[in-house]
């Protein structure tokens, strides 16, 4: 259809533009009066004229008075005529000089009073009726002359069928005898006579689009129009999308220092800090310390390397896997060894190597139970059992005579017997008789025997005695034997603790499946894994929640805050529900992507710039938002920037606009679709 074109108007009679409110070649209407103004520009003096004849009320009195008379056939030729001639006498009076046109005036009133006399003569009755109308419009006729004289003596010519001099309208000359075409430039606008063009030449979508361009990240379709940026990737620059900017959220803070890693080994900590037990195990490497108090276990997966002068063990145990330990570690030779060895404090003991005989040496006496391989020297005593063995000639010289056997069938014992029989007790068996034999069968899970080497490996390598009975399904009593007070525990306790050691240190009787009437007394802080456990907290006087909290139906008899997401099928306050209210904010950006993310419930705009605005989050159906702007300027409401928000018929994500001082409440019925509900405006 049609569009109307409208140029800038006023309704207030004899209302006329300022030269403020035109730009320079625009029209401007009066629609009482029905004239129209144009802005023009001569040597840099900017005027309003009026484009057009206005008709003096005067005239257009008379004229009025002239078209309802009534008139005889004969009276209404001489109206006519007489007409004729004021009209005449009038267009004569309007375009002569001054000095003409006093001439022109002295003979206008004797045809007037010609006129006037052959009226006088016409006589019927309706003739005098005629006569007064017609003296009535000659006396106005006479007021206009007088005023049009006047006017003319003062320079003014109320009419006239050409300038003098001619007028220069938009740069093209005017002397009023004929119509002219104004053009005003750049609106493609013209103006012929009284007529506006009805076809107003404007950029075309083409012209308009050719005209832009964009600059990386920013891109731009000169074939469309549409204005983009893509979202930011590893190998490219543009928006930030709302899913990138929770991961960049959620990263690690700021550390104030460089921290160890693979390309940086030289980094480290540079004051003290006290390690948590869920971080301990993320250390793998700590570089050069240049000393580490631990208050618990440590436990160190590699190699561990002692690089100081002394090395101070306290503990009562020390259990070693390996099968050697090297002591001299850096002695190359005998001599640099010397000394090494082991010595017991408080007894003197000491078990060291002497390089001059290159032996060992005790100082205390030595109780062996058995000695197994070649004992040399001279010994007073020897008690016990030899498992060695001895040369014939050994035994020759102690018994003083050679005995039997069979190379020397002439010898003989001096105190022979016989076996009759030998038995055994398990694990030991005898075969009996004159020669038996004597075995012992290897031990198994079912029976007893000795110890294999290839056993006696795989228990060595069990883990050493713990001291106490720990906690496990088939003991679930198992605790702690040994008490002591600790300062600090870090690390994993692989231990139990026994109620009434958890009661003693808590100082209360916590709940449990036989004590469901427990509860705890003071404020606790409940780890992500305990969480899990609790299924029903009875009643508190206070709860706070950093992370999530799911629940089934929740009953507050005090307050509820919740700083993150609250999701439920029914939220009922006995008193009142109180949102979240953010006041004196800041407006930001000009586009949806650098509006200020709105984050409380209710909000408060103080302060706004032209074209600036606030961006709502990423919505759940029912979300509700009220927006209240309390500044001087129009403030720009966006959707949320993730999907294509839309508010109420908008289009998807365009901004929809708050006029100063109003107040509009937003309500989501969707994840997209929002809809604006109640509106104050002042």
């Amino acid at each position: 259809m049609t569009n109307p074109i409208l140029i800038k108007r006023s309704a207030v009679a004899a209302k006329a533009p300022a030269t403020t409110d035109l730009s320079l070649g625009e029209l401007a209407i009066n629609t009482v009066d029905g004239k129209l103004y144009l802005k023009k520009n001569v040597t840099g003096t900017e005027t309003i004229v009026e484009v057009g004849y206005a008709v003096s009320t005067a005239q257009s009195a008379a004229d009025t008075a002239i078209g309802t008379a009534a008139a005889s056939d004969a009276t209404a030729k001489v109206l006519v005529e007489t007409n004729a001639r004021i009209a005449a006498d009038t267009a004569a009076i309007a375009t002569a000089a001054i000095a003409a046109d006093a001439k022109v005036l002295v003979e206008t009133n004797a045809r007037v009073t010609a006129v006037s006399g052959a009226i006088a003569t016409a006589a019927t009755a309706a003739d005098a009726k005629v006569l007064v109308e017609t003296n009535a419009r000659i006396a106005a006729d006479s007021a206009e002359v007088t005023a049009r004289n006047a006017a003319i003596t003062a320079g003014v010519v109320t009419s006239a069928s050409k300038l003098t001099t001619a007028r220069s309208i938009q740069g093209v000359s005017f002397d009023g005898t004929a119509d002219i075409t104004v053009t005003t430039a750049g609106t493609g606008i013209t103006v012929t006579g009284t007529t506006i063009a009805t076809t107003i030449t404007q950029y075309t979508d083409t012209g308009a689009r050719a005209a832009l361009s964009a600059t990386a990240p920013v891109a731009y379709n000169s074939t469309t129009g549409v204005i983009s940026i893509a979202p930011a990737t590893t190998t490219a620059n543009g928006h930030l999308t709302a899913a990138d900017w929770n991961t960049f959220n959620g990263k690690q803070a700021a550390l104030g220092f460089t921290p160890y890693n693979a390309t940086n080994p030289s980094a480290y900590v540079t004051a003290a800090v006290t390690l948590t037990t869920a971080a301990q195990p993320n250390i793998t490497s700590t570089g050069t310390l240049t000393s580490l108090t631990t208050l618990g276990d440590v436990t160190v997966g590699g190699n561990l390397t002692v690089s100081g002068t002394t090395t101070t063990i306290n503990s009562t145990t020390i259990s070693v896997n390996d099968l050697n330990l090297v002591l001299a570690n850096n002695a190359a030779t005998a001599v640099a060894a010397n000394g090494a060895g082991l010595t017991v404090n408080g007894a003197a003991a000491t078990l060291t190597y002497t390089n001059a005989d290159d032996r060992w040496n005790f100082n205390k006496n030595l109780n062996v139970t058995t000695v197994y391989g070649n004992v040399s020297g001279t010994a007073a005593t020897i008690t016990g059992t030899y498992a060695g063995s001895i040369t014939s000639a050994q035994v020759t010289t102690g018994l003083g005579f050679t005995p039997y056997n069979s190379t020397n069938p002439s010898g003989y014992t001096t105190n022979l017997g016989t076996v009759t029989g030998v038995t055994a007790t398990g694990p030991i068996a005898s075969t009996g008789g004159t020669a038996p034999v004597i075995s012992i069968p290897a031990a198994t899970t079912s029976g007893a025997g000795y110890l294999t080497a290839a056993d006696w490996n795989t228990f060595n390598g069990k883990q050493a005695a713990l001291g106490f009975t720990p906690y496990n399904a088939t003991n679930p009593s198992g605790y702690i034997t040994s008490a002591g007070t600790a300062t600090n525990i870090s690390g994993t306790y692989a231990g139990s603790i026994t109620s009434a050691q958890v009661t003693t240190g808590l100082g209360f009787t916590p709940y449990n499946a036989t004590n469901p009437s427990a509860y705890v007394t003071a404020a606790v802080t409940l780890t992500t894994a305990a969480q899990a456990a609790i299924t029903s907290v009875g009643s508190l006087t206070a709860l706070t929640v950093i992370g999530q909290l799911n629940a089934g139906n929740a009953a507050v008899g005090g307050t509820l805050t919740v700083t993150g997401t609250s999701s439920a099928s029914t939220i009922y306050g006995t008193n009142y529900v109180v949102a979240g209210v953010s006041t004196g904010l800041t407006a930001a950006g000009t586009t949806q992507a650098t509006a200020l993310l709105l984050a409380k419930e209710i909000n408060v705009v103080a302060t706004v710039a032209a074209g600036s605005g606030v961006v709502f989050p990423l919505p759940v159906a029912g979300t509700r938002i009220v927006v209240i702007n309390t500044s001087a300027t129009s403030l720009n409401v966006y959707p949320s920037p993730t999907g294509s928000g839309i508010i109420n018929s908008l289009a998807a994500n365009a901004a929809f606009v708050v006029p100063a001082g109003g107040k509009l409440e937003f309500v989501s019925v969707s994840a997209t679709q929002w809809y604006t509900l109640n509106a104050t405006f002042a």
